[in-house]
């Protein structure tokens, strides 16, 4: 006996599978993730850790290299990708392929960063070694303030420290948390979980479209009838088509060569890349001024950017707020990003008001500053694939020719990209191409004399401490 049968020949037995099934579907409702797309993006985990007053290739050397060098026979793994930046942080971003278990990966993860914790620095391992699953992009960014201007940012940084972060932490589905030690931001990654999916049977249909036995008469009210009718009136209608189009086969045959060539223009014409540009009522834009530059500098020039979005692109923006001393580069005092929140789609209908056309107006903008670099870029169209939309390319040393060499090959390309090269003909809608980059700054080293701090009746712990705070000051707060 076949399955079909069995529910066919047993409708009220179907019926009741079927209706356990709608309300296991409908109480489901409520547990499925809120995303626009399903999970697609390639699971990764990220190993963190700090070596406090470290300059980058002391961090790149000394805890990147080692930790790198353990990562191997890990199932999964198609590549990982490290930065270290000259405030001792370095991270670790292993990708695997889609499908992998995060949790499998991870614990694998964390196995081998076992093997490699007693090759790294004491200071290090002190500091700790974090290991987490996230997405690679932001989900959210949020702004907290201090409306009546009693807190600073350093009192709106403790406090987010204190009692945001561990709660937002705790929450399910979020990945990792990053609060900027200043009132200005918090970046939040989604742990998306998997869609669930709903079932029909045969015998529910069965039992709706069921015919009416002899004898028995058929009520003309009601879903049922209305749906027969329905369904008459369409096969009568589809029919009287049919027969109207074979009675004219040249008139209809010129139709269809149309429909096809227009088919054919279209789909020539449609966007090739594997997700479309969405305006997604937000922009991204990235400034980094010269090496050496101070924090106050940087300041000067995201206000600079602020003035500009505030002033003469009001139409379109809502509001912006930026940090400096991070951005997709890393942490550097030369280095600064801003998030530009747009006003809602109802009040943009206008092209000049499009996303494509501020950000293109914003670029040029940005291309008259002449105290630093800057550029403006929207989010990626799903999250978890890239920092931002179109495509991303790392240029790697192979031959071990030092930073140098690598800055120069940087530079070369970044000045190519702005013409017609061979790769930018593959994308001819490329409009702009911004580096990732941190230019190695200038370093001066200390050597604290242990006979002089003694003789001032002070230990040269005191100085290495003094040397780290005043780092990570200089580092979180504006001057």
């Amino acid at each position: 006996m076949r399955l079909s049968r069995f529910f066919i020949d047993r409708p009220i037995f179907a019926w009741v599978i079927a209706l356990i099934i709608m309300l296991m579907g409908s109480l489901a409702i409520t547990g499925l993730p809120i995303s626009r797309y399903p999970n697609i993006a390639p699971p990764s985990v990220s190993i963190t850790a700090s070596y406090p007053g470290a300059s980058a290739k002391t961090v790149e050397d000394s805890v990147t290299q080692i930790i790198e060098q353990n990562m191997t026979e890990i199932d999964g793994l198609i590549y990982m990708a490290s930065t270290s930046d000259n405030t001792g942080n370095v991270s670790v971003t292993l990708t695997f392929t889609s499908g992998t278990n995060p949790d499998t990966a991870q614990v694998q993860v964390q196995n081998k960063l076992q093997q490699a914790t007693p090759l790294l620095p004491q200071i290090v391992q002190l500091q700790g070694i974090s290991v987490s699953k996230a997405s690679s992009s932001f989900l959210m960014v949020l702004a907290f303030v201090s409306r009546d201007g009693r807190l600073s940012a350093g009192d709106i940084g403790d406090y987010l420290a204190s009692h945001v972060l561990d709660p937002v932490n705790r929450v399910q589905g979020v990945g990792s948390v990053q609060v900027f030690d200043s009132k200005y931001a918090m970046r939040i990654w989604l742990n998306a979980d998997k869609l669930k999916a709903y079932g029909l049977t045969p015998a529910l249909c069965a039992t709706l479209l069921r015919p009416v036995k002899k004898g028995e008469h058929q009520s003309e009210r009601g879903v049922f009838p209305w749906f027969n009718r329905m369904v008459d009136g369409g096969k009568r209608r589809y029919q009287g088509g049919v027969v109207h189009i074979l009675a004219r086969p040249g008139r209809y045959l010129l139709i269809y060569l149309g429909l096809a060539s227009l088919m054919a223009l279209l789909f020539f014409r449609l966007p090739t890349a594997f997700l479309p540009d969405e305006d997604q009522g937000s922009l991204i834009t990235m400034v980094q001024t010269p090496v050496g530059a101070t924090l106050g500098r940087t300041v000067k020039v995201l206000d600079q950017v602020k003035d500009y979005f505030l002033d003469k692109e009001k139409a379109a923006v809502a509001s912006i707020f930026t940090v400096a001393g991070w951005s997709f580069s890393g942490s550097a005092q030369n280095s600064g990003i801003g998030f530009v929140l747009l006003r809602d789609w109802e009040e943009r209908k206008a092209a000049r008001l499009g996303v494509d056309a501020i950000q293109e107006r914003a670029n040029a903008a940005l291309a008259t500053i002449k105290d630093a670099t800057g550029f403006v870029f929207a989010p990626p169209p799903v999250i978890g694939l890239g920092n931002s939309a179109g495509f991303d390319l790392y240029l790697k040393d192979n031959n071990g020719q030092g930073h140098e060499a690598l800055t120069a090959a940087l530079n070369q390309f970044s000045m190519s990209s702005c013409r017609p090269t061979r790769l930018f003909e593959w994308y001819p809608k490329t409009s702009n191409a911004g580096m990732y980059a941190m230019p190695r700054g200038t370093w001066y080293r200390s050597h604290p004399s242990p006979t002089r701090t003694g003789t001032m009746a002070r230990p040269a712990s005191n100085v290495t401490t003094a040397q780290r705070q005043y780092r990570s000051t200089a580092r979180r707060h504006p001057v």
